[in-house]
């Protein structure tokens, strides 16, 4: 079977794949095809796709300790195990990835047939890693450009699942916004004292009924299995908005929605903070210089530099661009 390479410069991380065939190969370009090629040989992360026995790296299971574990779009169920400097991602029965960090490499095994489960289940999960190597860090909060330029203000949604972050973002992304994300925000520090940018990985919205009976307009677009009955994935965020790059500026922190009016108050930072690490943080290297200790100076950072509100969403989602909208024009922060 002949390998195919593929390169991409993700927002100045280089990352090279080494696929075992066109249809692995073709996964990758799915979802990063959108970035420019590599202008040298050379990348900072290097990725192996191949076919092979999902039980692959098992004797490496065995030394980490399971960190998460859950069921993804479409009934996917993935594990998460860790240990310093290395990862492992199981999708029972359909691919393994093992991530290497001291190294920067990372190789997945894939049984035949499982090709649908790569991106989501392991290639999502590689990048939130590769990208924190080289200082940019995964935030789980919606966010929105206000204005069609690079450099544009930038809206963050971020809130307890079931709060309405998909809705709301969805809500503003129909009112004139461009949503990057609906869940997967990298802030990225730029250095020399400027304020944290950050863009967005467009994967499949997860979309309630109680969404589509709100938003009428999505009942439109074609509709992939969620994870649950009820649950729908939809692709919303163009893959070509993930090369956007925005300069957060408005936090929202959702409570619950209401069936009355939508209320939007100020939310002192400290608040802020606190609520973003209880979403973010999960520590399992306990160091000043872990992966968690750098998330949190990083969500401390982005809270400093936005003006954040709490919002309780009430029925007339038409009305919520407006009201963003307004605070986009008091100031970024």
């Amino acid at each position: 079977m002949s390998q195919i390479a593929r390169s991409y410069d993700i927002h100045g991380v280089g990352l090279v794949v080494r696929a075992d065939g066109a249809e692995l190969a073709a996964v990758a370009d799915r979802l990063l095809g959108c970035f420019s090629p590599l202008e040298s040989g050379g990348g900072d992360f290097e990725l192996r796709l191949r076919y092979g026995q999902p039980d692959l790296f098992q004797p490496q299971a065995k030394r980490m300790r399971q960190f998460w574990a859950g069921t993804l779009a479409g009934g996917l169920e993935m594990i998460y195990h860790c240990a310093p400097g290395r990862r492992l991602v199981d999708l029972p029965g359909r691919c393994r990835m093992h991530l290497d960090l001291a190294t920067r490499s990372a190789e997945a095994a894939v049984a035949p047939g499982g090709e649908w489960a790569l991106a989501e289940g392991c290639l999502v999960p590689m990048l939130t890693e590769v990208m924190c190597l080289f200082g940019q860090h995964v935030v789980h909060a919606a966010c929105l450009a206000a204005g069609p330029q690079d450099g544009s203000p930038g809206v963050l949604i971020a809130g307890q699942s079931g709060r309405g972050k998909t809705t709301t973002a969805l809500a503003l992304s129909r009112g004139g916004m461009q949503m990057l994300t609906d869940d997967g925000t990298f802030a990225v520090d730029r250095g020399d004292g400027a304020p944290l940018a950050a863009w967005g990985l467009p994967t499949p919205c997860k979309v309630l009924d109680r969404t589509l009976e709100l938003l009428g307009w999505l009942n439109d677009l074609p509709r992939g299995p969620g994870r649950q009955a009820g649950e729908h994935a939809l692709d919303v965020a163009p893959t070509q908005a993930a090369k956007r790059v925005v300069v957060p500026a408005v936090m929202l922190l959702l409570d619950a929605p209401n069936g009355d009016s939508h209320r939007i108050v100020p939310l002192d930072k400290v608040p802020a903070v606190e609520a973003m690490t209880s979403e973010n943080v999960r520590a399992f290297e306990q160091s000043s210089s872990s992966g968690s200790a750098r998330a949190f100076r990083v969500l401390a950072r982005l809270v400093g530099q936005c003006r954040t509100y709490r919002l309780s969403a009430g029925p007339r989602l038409k009305e919520l661009p407006e009201l963003v909208a307004e605070l986009l024009a008091c100031g970024g922060g």
